[in-house]
């Protein structure tokens, strides 16, 4: 696994620990931009994917997806990048899908999505998994459900899936869409259940 996720990390969770349900959450501050291309690939090879690392010990790999438990900040999180990326965009920061425990909050199967780019004002982020679509709201650089029983619903498409694509349109009018893999995520999400119980 690859460490490109490694600085960004840092202000997204400074985001998800000071914010109690993900209609709250603020966005982070900034992102290394690196260059992409018109339907470039960005995937790993060999279905392996790079989870966004926190501080605290990794829970395993699964599929394309991985678990980490982070026991200095007392929360969980199983994450993934998308296989493939969309739009007409010249620079992009790395984008990335999370589903966070915070156990000391109450707060479970909070779903968000990092575009890599600052969302337009006011849009809707679309998600969509097999034929189930959800709408998200865009708030900075992260797409959030505007609630638990919108995080639910995700959690338990997701489970199900096999693939999932992520729809937005960033703040200079730029739409993309990024396609997720949705193998091996029962079973990242059953681990942070098991580090991170209710």
């Amino acid at each position: 696994m690859t460490r490109i996720f490694a600085a960004a990390i840092v202000f997204v969770f400074a985001a998800l620990l000071v914010a109690p349900t993900s209609a709250t959450a603020q966005p982070k501050n900034g992102k290394e931009k690196t260059a992409a291309k018109n339907g470039q690939k960005n995937g790993p090879k060999n279905g392996k994917n790079a989870a966004p690392r926190a501080n605290g010990g990794q829970l395993g790999t699964f599929g394309d997806w991985e678990a980490y438990r982070d026991a200095r900040e007392g929360f969980c999180y199983a994450g993934s990048k998308p296989v493939k990326q969309e739009g007409r965009y010249t620079q992009r920061g790395d984008a990335f899908v999370l589903v966070t425990h915070r156990p000391k909050e109450k707060s479970f199967d909070v779903v968000s999505f990092d575009a890599g780019y600052a969302y337009k004002d006011g849009s809707e982020v679309s998600v969509t998994i097999g034929p189930q679509s959800f709408t998200l709201f865009g708030q900075g650089e992260q797409a959030w459900a505007r609630d638990g029983n919108g995080d639910a619903q995700l959690v338990k498409a997701m489970r199900a899936g096999a693939t999932l694509v992520v729809k937005g349109t960033s703040s200079r009018g730029t739409p993309t869409a990024d396609t997720y893999s949705l193998k091996g995520v029962a079973a990242a999400l059953d681990a942070i259940n098991k580090a991170c119980p209710r």
